[in-house]
């Protein structure tokens, strides 16, 4: 629920989005603007290739074309993605489409980035390589949510941390002190 609310998806019953210092007044318009989604689930659409998942935000807005295209190359490019683009999602792995579901989620070029747990069924060599790119993505200076089971790895990306329990925040802080906290390690970590 967390993240359907950062999202705009559900209305919170209080709080802001000062980074945006603005009135929101159209969330759909809002969301396509501002935030990019991508879901643990992959969502893409089976018979379309990893170049068309990653241009569909621009279709259903109309403005495909040469700068639309030439987005596309530099996302698939830059997530390592631009040798599988005329693949269809399965002929990929768990982290190619993994990879191409974030180049979809940037498309719009967001300030916020909201991933709902992005290592969810993938090997150990691809979390990482996936928490690579999500870590680049951060270092361009979008904004990066994760909803995230694998802690260890989650705060690795992070400079600070929320443990939800039973939608309440029951815990903050700097990702190191999470990381360090005795509750934490015995709870989350089993140490």
């Amino acid at each position: 629920m967390c993240l359907f609310t950062a999202a705009a998806q559900v209305l919170g019953s209080r709080g802001s989005v000062p980074q945006l210092c603005a009135e929101i007044l159209d969330l759909t318009l809002f969301r396509r603007r501002n935030i990019g989604l991508i879901f643990q689930s992959f969502n893409l659409i089976p018979t379309l290739s990893a170049e068309e998942n990653v241009l569909l935000p621009l279709m259903f807005a109309g403005s495909v074309g040469a700068e639309g295209q030439a987005k596309v190359d530099a996302l698939l490019e830059s997530l390592g993605m631009a040798h599988r683009r005329a693949h269809r999602p399965d002929a990929m792995s768990g982290g190619e489409q993994q990879m191409v579901a974030i180049a979809r989620g940037l498309m719009a070029q967001p300030s916020l980035l909201l991933l709902d747990e992005p290592s969810l069924g993938l090997a150990p060599v691809v979390v990482e390589e996936v928490f690579e790119r999500i870590r680049q993505v951060a270092q361009s200076g979008v904004t990066v949510l994760i909803v995230e089971q694998n802690v260890v790895d989650g705060l690795s990306l992070s400079g600070s941390g929320y443990v939800v329990e039973n939608g309440r925040v029951v815990l903050t802080g700097s990702s190191k002190d999470l990381l360090t906290n005795q509750q934490i390690r015995t709870a989350y970590l089993g140490l």
